[in-house]
């Protein structure tokens, strides 16, 4: 009979001890699998807020480039000299040369298209013959920087 009982305390012991581990098993599991799944997270967050940054950074820095492209091609007498004998004259060979050196222009800085307006906002050409008008959003701007003698951006916004 003792060795019975001993015996049924040994795998009564076991079966407490296998059950012990096993919780301790499974909630170190659960606690390593927390700690991962935090530590990712910091991970992703710390990737994204940088990605962000950079990405402000370059925004701020082609803002600031096209800012200053403007303020040099608002400055340079070439492009002065060719749109004052265009309009001057009207002739299709002075359009051509203005075209060309907008050709030329737009190439070099990957820009769409160039407009050139009147004081008030008017088109005068466009680098794209397609368009004819220019909508109210650069009007207001091309008088507001007319009458402030200054570069002023229209800032980014979806044209109609």
């Amino acid at each position: 009979m003792q060795a019975q009982r001993s015996t049924a305390i040994k795998k009564w012991h076991i079966v407490l001890l296998a059950a012990i581990l096993s919780i301790l098993f499974v909630l170190g599991g659960y606690l390593y699998y927390r700690y991962q799944e935090e530590d990712i997270r910091r991970h992703n967050h710390r990737m994204l807020s940088s990605i962000g940054e950079m990405k402000a950074n370059q925004l701020a820095y082609w803002y600031e480039d096209e800012i200053y492209d403007a303020s040099v091609f608002s400055r340079n007498p070439l492009f002065a000299r060719f749109i004052e004998e265009w309009l001057r004259s009207g002739s299709i060979a002075d359009r051509t040369n203005l075209i060309d050196l907008l050709d030329v222009t737009a190439d070099s800085h990957s820009y769409e298209n160039i407009l050139i307006t009147d004081p008030h906002g008017e088109l005068l050409l466009s680098f794209i013959p397609e368009i004819v008008a220019i909508d109210s959003i650069v009007v207001t701007t091309v008088r507001r920087a007319v009458n402030e003698r200054e570069i002023i951006s229209t800032d980014l916004y979806k044209s109609p």
